[in-house]
């Protein structure tokens, strides 16, 4: 293969061991059976899916199985979060322990996966944000909310930086070019829960939004 001899050429060692192969075909008449891939004669195990980075990736990108596994770690965590209550722990040191322990699992590369996941995993993720305010009392930020801010901010980050490969299709994006109905403007921008829908269009019956007022709404989420 290709990649093995890049290694040999310089002076790397791949670890076919721990090297696996998954195959994502989204051909209407997909191939059966695909041919084995080998690596220096070592066949390479083919698998459905694997992890990576924390996130668990299918051949199907359904997201499914990673957001099912971080929901059943969240709730054994929640335990936790159960016993620092009955200690009579404040709400200050409890929220800390949700943001540490439990939100940030449920939200890690959350601008990876979460817009592709289905809305029964949305909900069940959102069902462990409302578990844990029950318990501690306090009302925490919900993961649609985290999502949009991280994406924003990753968007703030992305414009601000001049060499980054994606800086234009940003500015693009956020000049965001004229469109038909509301609809389809949502799929330039993610939708905003403090922006609310436009009640009456202009008389052509577009939508319009100058790179000035996205780049305000950067800052206010970048903050």
């Amino acid at each position: 293969m290709a990649l093995y001899e890049w290694c040999l050429e310089n002076n790397l060692t791949l670890n076919i061991s721990k090297t696996r192969e998954m195959i994502v075909d989204y051909r209407k008449r997909p191939v059966r059976e695909h041919q084995p891939s080998h690596i220096n004669g070592v066949k390479v195990e083919r698998v459905s899916s694997f992890k990576f980075l924390g996130v668990n990736i299918t051949e199907d990108f359904s997201w499914t199985l990673h957001t099912d596994t971080a929901i059943r770690k969240a709730r054994q965590r929640l335990y936790f979060l159960r016993r620092l209550r009955k200690f009579g722990m404040n709400a200050n040191i409890t929220s800390n322990f949700y943001r540490c322990a439990i939100e940030s699992l449920l939200t890690s590369c959350i601008t990876v996966w979460y817009k592709s996941c289905s809305a029964s995993s949305r909900k069940s993720l959102q069902r462990v944000v409302k578990t844990a305010e029950h318990i501690t009392g306090t009302r925490l930020p919900a993961i649609q909310d985290i999502y949009l801010q991280r994406c924003l901010r990753k968007a703030h980050s992305i414009i601000k930086d001049h060499s980054h490969p994606a800086h234009q299709l940003a500015l693009q994006t956020l000049q965001e070019p004229v469109c038909s109905d509301y609809k389809t403007t949502k799929q330039f921008l993610p939708p905003s829960h403090t922006t609310p829908q436009p009640q009456h269009l202009n008389p052509h019956n577009t939508v319009h939004r100058t790179h000035s007022e996205a780049t305000l709404q950067l800052h206010k989420y970048s903050v």
